[in-house]
């Protein structure tokens, strides 16, 4: 099982609108929502519908005014809900901790703190109710962490079917769209949001920045992005407007049961019937060799130059001598004390393939404990015994072909091949889990909790 990890992270661009405040209508006093326990205000309802309508930097009509305030309610019933679940879990945030959030903000839209909440106050808003919005996104993302997040497992079977369903549908025509979802409340308002939505992307408003603004779809803090879609998939309704459409374009309203959608075709890639798929590889370990570490103790004799041969001869033959005196690696550190020689002591931890050709001929195969017969070599004559030999393998990763010729076993092959896009699925998978027992978790919460609007 893979164990899914992510790091939730929510984050907004705030863009200043000096005349937003002096632009809101609202201005009664006292409670607009009794949340459990809890109550939102008027105050604190005026404050985020304001921060709200900083992000769409054009002129917007009373009309759209009314729906912000409507959306800004929600947000702030939802924040409510969050902080007194954290509070539950015994969650607290620190003042640093907002701090920062709000610091990083600031940076993404290239402040410092100081300089950000001037801004702020001199665009009408008050920084409290930032630091409250960011408050409710770092508890809540806690929340989600301790409760959810340990659910969240990827088995590489659900990894390998998603492989499979990725590479059946690259043989088809794929469609990359967002959507902007409207749901009709009942207010009489929907159809002038709609023509009111319709305008401001004529005039070249950005879809993403309206969608997050107004969308009610799954996807709207995305910019309504629904990703790649096969024709398939694509509710039957739909089908016909969005064939047609090319990369850029946006549909007309299209009706819904409880509203509208209006969707934009962000690109689209046709059926790939002709290309084959790159030849199949999986990564193997192949044990290329042996890597031989020895400690030896060794005694050497030393030779100087000009000694005449017998006295080499006599060396070699005490050097000899030491093979009946010494039967362990105890008894070779004692036999060395009464060798002087600076060559004589210790080898710790030496490669077999350092060693002199010589060296490595005599002590290749030598069993631990037994000296070698006289070795000659520039600085005198030795004798050495192996006291430790450590043998390991020198394994080398290869990519190998793999065998596809049974076209049964092609689509296998390919899922087997690449770790680093099936890490990307199983992050993938992780997210649209977590956000899907998240969403179900808010609406348990709001489901289970007393609510009364006090706004129309």
């Amino acid at each position: 099982m893979r164990k899914f990890v992510i790091c939730f992270i929510a984050v907004f661009i705030l863009l200043f609108v000096s005349s937003a405040s002096s632009a809101f209508a609202l201005q009664r006093e006292g409670i607009a929502a009794v949340v459990n326990d809890d109550v939102v205000t008027f105050s604190d309802l005026r404050n985020r519908t304001i921060l709200n309508l900083t992000s769409v930097p054009v002129k917007i009509t009373l009309d759209i005014k009314n729906e912000v305030e409507k959306r800004s309610l929600d947000e702030l019933i939802n924040e409510t809900l969050q902080m007194q679940e954290a509070k539950k879990l015994g969650i607290t945030i620190t003042s640093a901790q907002i701090r920062q959030g709000v610091a990083d903000i600031a940076a993404k839209n290239g402040f410092d703190y100081d300089s950000f909440v001037a801004q702020m106050r001199n665009s009408g808003i008050n920084p409290r109710t930032l630091e409250d919005k960011v408050k409710a996104q770092i508890a809540w993302s806690y929340v989600v962490g301790r409760k959810l997040r340990p659910q969240i497992n990827i088995s590489e079977r659900e990894i390998d079917s998603s492989f499979k369903e990725k590479l059946r549908q690259e043989k088809q025509t794929r469609y990359r769209l967002a959507e902007i979802v409207l749901h009709d409340n009942g207010d009489g308002n929907i159809d002038n949001l709609v023509m009111a939505i319709m305008g401001k992307l004529k005039e070249g408003v950005p879809f993403s920045m309206l969608a997050r603004q107004f969308s009610s779809g799954a996807g709207s803090n995305r910019g309504g992005d629904l990703g790649w879609l096969t024709e398939e998939q694509l509710p039957k309704k739909y089908k016909f407007a969005v064939g047609k459409m090319q990369p850029g374009q946006v549909t007309p309203p299209l009706k819904t049961a409880d509203g509208y959608k209006i969707m934009l075709m962000i690109d689209k890639r046709e059926a790939d019937l002709g290309s084959a798929p790159p030849p199949a590889t999986k990564t193997e370990r192949r044990v290329v060799g042996k890597d031989i570490t020895l400690s030896l103790k060794q005694i050497l004799i030393p030779i100087t130059e000009g000694e005449p041969d017998s006295v080499i001869a006599a060396k070699i033959a005490r050097a000899s001598q030491l093979k009946s005196e010494v039967k362990s690696c105890f008894a070779m550190a004692e036999k060395s004390k009464d060798f002087v020689s600076a060559g004589t002591g210790d080898i710790n931890d030496v490669k077999l393939h350092d060693l002199p050709p010589q060296v490595v001929a005599v002590v290749k195969d030598l069993p631990i404990g037994e000296l070698t017969p006289p070795i000659k070599h520039s600085d005198g004559i030795a004798v050495m015994m192996v006291c430790k030999r450590n043998v390991d393998d020198i394994v080398e990763i290869v990519e190998v072909p793999i065998d596809s010729t049974n076209s049964d076993n092609k689509e296998d092959s390919a899922v087997a091949v690449n770790e680093e896009v099936r890490e990307d699925i199983a992050n993938k998978l992780g997210t649209e889990r977590l956000n899907r027992l998240q969403n179900h978790y808010l609406k348990d919460l709001r489901s289970s909790a007393y609510i009364e609007k006090r706004i129309n």
